[in-house]
């Protein structure tokens, strides 16, 4: 029943975020068991959470949440089928966590460390007038040029053309 209630006000909350951002449910969950010994009722309590998940516009949100809610079910379902003899009684809390995602892009030229270019290991193309990194880190790897790998020429731009 909570699962069901809360999922209107949980889906107006993620949507009036901005994307893309990281989504976490945390259940805090109340648990019960008869204590053979004594006849008394014992209760203790367990925290469900799941790994944050990417929210992006293309996001089917009433499928995330239905995919988050069957992954916290099925928690609470392993965790009694462990012999412990705990029952689910009540969900005491639950919380979001939201926060924004901002995804790892390719960037400029970042001079390398001394140490790493000391090694003459790595070629480290110059490209300051652009954000294509990692277009001249794969056509320096697949075209390899000999005098001065790491300069941006004309060479270089022609064959980065033969990639998709």
């Amino acid at each position: 029943m909570f699962i069901v209630n809360v999922k209107p006000k949980v889906l107006k909350l993620i949507r009036g975020k901005e994307n893309p951002i990281k989504i976490k449910f945390r259940f805090l969950c109340n648990f019960a068991k008869e204590n053979p010994a004594t006849g008394q009722i014992d209760t203790n309590s367990g925290i469900f959470s799941n790994k944050p998940l990417i929210v992006s516009e293309s996001t089917n949100l009433s499928e995330l949440y239905n995919t988050l809610t069957e992954q916290f079910l099925k928690s609470i379902e392993n965790f009694q089928n462990q012999s412990s003899g705990w029952q689910f009684h009540e969900v005491e809390s639950f919380s979001i966590n939201i926060d924004p995602y901002t995804p790892t892009s390719g960037s400029s030229y970042i001079p390398l460390p001394k140490f790493l270019a000391d090694k003459k290991a790595i070629i480290n193309v110059i490209n300051k007038d652009d954000n294509e990194c990692f277009k001249w880190a794969v056509t320096s790897a697949v075209y390899p040029q000999k005098g001065h790998p790491e300069r941006l020429n004309t060479r270089m731009r022609e064959n980065s053309k033969k990639f998709n």
